[in-house]
C-alpha cells in the first residue's frame, strides 16, 4: 500500500505543466542572453586593461547597447562549435585542430568588430602553424579550471577569468604579429 502511494508521488514528480516549461525556457533563453552579453563586456575589458587602455566596470553591461557584436559573438561561438564537432565525428584529432585554430574567434569579433564569418576566418588565419602550442594552453587552462572546480566550484570564479586571461596574451601575441 504504502508502496504504491510513494510510486504514484514519483510519477506526479515528473509530470510537467506547460506553462512552467514555456516560462523555464524563457528564462533560460534571457539568462543565456545576459550571460554572454557579460562574457563580452568582460571580454571588453580584459582588451583594454591588456593595451594599459582606460576602462571602467561599465564595460561590462555595454553589450545591451551592443546588441550586433553580442549576436555575431553568439554566432561565432554556434558556427565554431559546429565545426568542432563535425571535426570531432571525423576521428577526434581533427575536431580538436579545428578548435586550436577558431579559438580566437570570438575575441575577434568583439576586439575588430568581425562578422562570424570574418572571426573564423581570421582566427584561421593567425594560428597557422601555432596548433601545438594552442593545444598546450588549452591543456594547462583546462587543468587549471578542473582545479578549480575542485574547490567547491568556487575556484572557477578565479581560474575562469585568469584561462581568459591567458587565451586574450595568445590572441594580442598571434593578432599583431601575423601579417594580413
Amino acid at each position: 500500500h504504502h508502496e504504491a502511494m510513494w510510486r504514484h508521488v514519483g510519477e506526479a514528480s515528473y509530470q510537467t505543466n506547460p506553462s512552467l516549461m514555456v516560462l523555464g525556457t524563457a528564462i533560460g533563453i534571457i539568462g543565456a542572453v545576459i550571460l554572454i552579453t557579460l562574457v563580452v563586456g568582460l571580454i571588453r575589458i580584459y582588451i583594454h586593461g591588456n593595451r594599459h587602455q582606460p576602462m571602467h566596470i561599465d564595460m561590462m553591461t555595454e553589450g545591451f547597447n551592443d546588441p550586433k557584436t553580442v549576436l555575431y559573438f553568439f554566432l561565432t561561438r554556434i558556427l565554431m562549435a559546429g565545426a568542432v564537432v563535425l571535426g570531432l565525428l571525423l576521428f577526434i584529432i581533427p575536431g580538436i585542430f579545428i578548435a586550436m585554430r577558431l579559438s580566437l574567434s570570438g575575441i575577434f569579433v568583439i576586439d575588430k568588430k568581425l562578422n562570424p564569418l570574418e572571426a573564423l576566418s581570421e582566427s584561421w588565419r593567425v594560428t597557422k602553424g601555432q596548433v601545438w602550442q594552442l593545444l598546450g594552453v588549452a591543456f594547462i587552462a583546462c587543468l587549471i579550471n578542473i582545479l578549480g572546480a575542485l574547490a567547491l566550484l568556487v575556484g572557477l570564479v578565479v581560474t575562469i577569468p585568469l584561462t581568459l586571461l591567458v587565451f586574450l596574451h595568445v590572441y594580442e601575441k598571434l593578432s599583431h604579429n601575423s601579417v594580413a
